[in-house]
């Protein structure tokens, strides 16, 4: 399991976590690796906002 404080997440974070799913073995390329993060990265930030008003 990891936990990433971020808060915009485009810079420092995404090549972070990008640069991590390459280590780990769980993408090949740079560029599948960022794809990835930026989809997720998206949904997360769709949910956020969802989460916020509804409350």
């Amino acid at each position: 399991m990891m936990a990433v404080q971020y808060k915009a997440g485009k810079g420092r974070t995404g090549t972070m976590i990008s640069c991590y799913l390459l280590f780990s073995k769980q993408y090949d390329s740079s560029k599948d690796a960022l794809k990835y993060y930026a989809t997720i990265r998206t949904q997360i930030k769709k949910e956020q906002q969802y989460l916020v008003k509804k409350c």
